[in-house]
């Protein structure tokens, strides 16, 4: 039976396409929008109809699982996936960390690049409030600028960002303030609005929390592997493979999202917490798995 784990991102998703595939016997492609298995943006993307067709001929003729993740975002593949008699599932992550860790992996190369051009990134002056109201702050013609380079490197997407933004700001640092809003917000952004995606489409017996996932191997067997691979008894050991793709430093994955978030940025808390009631089924939901959720944003 075919398979689709959908994810933005930052839930382990590398993690869990190789432990699905320790076992022999089932393919996880992770991270594509392409039947031939490119990485997304690389190719067009095949339509969803399309994409879940082939997994089940895939299935069908070579008497293999197959399935993947991390590639359509929220619940773009879920009637196509049981429309061919498969399985969809979404994974969640405290919101608190899943921003954090986004967040991380963005500003990286554009801390970089200001350093580089002698701007400190510790100086640059956050624009508060973010939110909805970014557009007003941020000409339209640079947010158009933003998403023009959505599909190119990071490093590329950064550079472009931090030039483009100069022409809203009286100076580089403003620029770089801005840039480093836009990053924040847009890591705000798609954590609730594809959660909430996931959530609105989907029973909660097709919700994974990432974190029990992959610290507890009981939840793992029942959530995860009796979905996508019914009737195999050897069961992966999540323990087993380890950490991929961290983008926490240390110091921030030990900390408890109340923590991390108490650290923030006064305007990245502002983002946070203005934005999260907007999205009332992710919001239930954070609440109902245990997850953090600031006392502004209730």
């Amino acid at each position: 039976m075919v398979f689709y784990i959908s994810s933005r991102g930052h839930t382990a998703t590398v993690w869990l396409s190789r432990t699905l595939m320790s076992r022999g016997g089932l393919v996880c492609f992770h991270g594509t929008r392409s039947i031939a298995g490119f990485d997304s943006g690389a190719v067009p993307d095949t339509p969803v109809a399309d994409y879940a067709a082939g997994l089940e001929a895939m299935e069908r003729n070579t008497g293999l699982i197959f399935g993947s993740c991390h590639g359509y975002y929220g619940a773009a593949m879920r009637s196509a996936i049981m429309d061919v008699g498969g399985t969809f599932l979404g994974v969640l992550r405290e919101p608190v960390k899943r921003v954090h860790s986004i967040y991380q992996a963005n500003y990286q190369p554009l801390s970089a690049l200001a350093e580089a051009a002698g701007l400190d990134p510790q100086s640059a002056r956050l624009t508060s409030p973010l939110g909805d109201g970014l557009s007003t702050i941020v000409a339209a013609a640079i947010v158009r600028r933003w998403e023009e380079y959505a599909r190119h490197p990071l490093a590329q997407r950064a550079r472009s960002a931090l030039s483009g933004l100069q022409a809203a700001a009286e100076t580089p640092l403003d620029a770089l303030g801005l840039a480093i809003g836009t990053l924040f917000f847009g890591a705000v952004r798609d954590t609730f609005a594809f959660d909430d995606e996931v959530i609105g489409a989907c029973p909660p017996s097709e919700l994974i929390q990432m974190e029990r996932m992959t610290t507890d191997p009981t939840y793992f067997r029942d959530a995860v592997w009796a979905k996508v691979a019914s009737g195999r008894p050897d069961v992966p050991n999540p323990l087993a493979l380890g950490r991929l793709n961290d983008h926490l430093v240390a110091a921030d994955r030990e900390q408890p999202a109340a923590a991390l978030f108490a650290n923030w940025h006064p305007a990245f808390q502002h983002a946070f917490s203005e934005h999260l009631p907007d999205y009332e089924r992710a919001h239930t939901v954070y609440r109902d798995m245990g997850y953090f959720v600031p006392e502004g944003a209730s």
